[in-house]
């Protein structure tokens, strides 16, 4: 649905960005400043339709978490984005590499991790390997013995995982 301004509708969808949490990969950040993944969409369409997306460029000077970049890719198209703030910068490349990411394969990793954790957990013996990071304490425990037995274990497990984006 195209936003009226003014009584006039300009063809594109709404741009505000509370739209992307309806969309899986985007509703991860919350990101008040960013534009809607539709109306992303729809200035791709518009302006770049006789664009051929695997040898044209998008660049994001601003990416913020990466809405432009992200739907720029999934049609295609090379992108290259830059952003000052370090958390959007971790957000915008956490997705895109998610863009890549097969469900599938995915949802197989999970289905192992719970094996392996359900197992290293029931058996009662056995050690993680991982060890806790440096500096990893404070006044108080950050974490019960077994809970943190639980997250070495995890870290175990995600540390030997093959495929870096899952």
């Amino acid at each position: 649905m195209t936003t009226p301004i003014n009584g006039v509708t300009s063809g594109f969808r709404d741009s505000a960005f509370t739209k992307n949490r309806e969309h899986p990969v985007h509703r991860w950040v919350p990101w008040i400043a960013g534009f809607s993944s539709q109306f992303v969409d729809d200035c791709l369409s518009k302006y770049l339709k006789e664009v051929d997306p695997p040898s044209a460029w998008i660049l994001d000077p601003f990416a913020g978490v990466g809405t432009t970049l992200i739907e720029s890719y999934i049609q295609g198209f090379n992108v290259l984005g830059f952003e000052i703030n370090p958390y959007a910068a971790l957000a915008s490349n956490t997705k895109l590499q998610a863009a890549d990411t097969d469900p599938n394969a995915l949802q197989a990793q999970i289905v192992r991790f719970k094996n392996f954790m359900d197992r290293r957990l029931a058996s009662g013996n056995g050690n993680p390997k991982s060890l806790p990071p440096i500096g990893f304490s404070g006044r108080t425990e950050l974490f019960a013995p077994s809970g943190e037995r639980q997250v070495l274990f995890a870290l175990d497990y995600i540390n030997a995982i093959e495929a870096p984006a899952i």
